[in-house]
């Protein structure tokens, strides 16, 4: 869904990935993480506690994107399909 407030951009976000992938983002709003060549089969996000998130993981070879079924929030670890050019993006409900 697009969100008229991402508008604004996305910066460098630390320490929201657990796994040292790049993060950018509009912190406590959205975050886009790139595993590149990496085949990780898991993946953790440092989330804030009191809000509750969509996520999707994203096949950027395939063009797909899988929703995560539910909210996340908090610490949250993620399956993901052990594949290179894999991207998650997570954005506040």
């Amino acid at each position: 869904r697009y969100d008229a407030d991402l508008a604004e951009g996305l910066d460098p976000v630390d320490g929201v990935q657990g796994n040292g992938f790049p993060c950018a983002g509009q912190p406590g709003r959205y975050y886009l993480a790139y595993m590149g060549v990496a085949q990780p089969r898991l993946t953790t996000f440092n989330l804030p506690d009191e809000v509750d998130f969509h996520a999707e993981i994203l096949d950027t070879w395939q063009m797909t994107a899988e929703p995560v079924p539910g909210h996340v929030r908090g610490a949250v670890t993620l399956d993901l399909p052990g594949r290179p050019y894999i991207a998650v993006r997570i954005w506040r409900v």
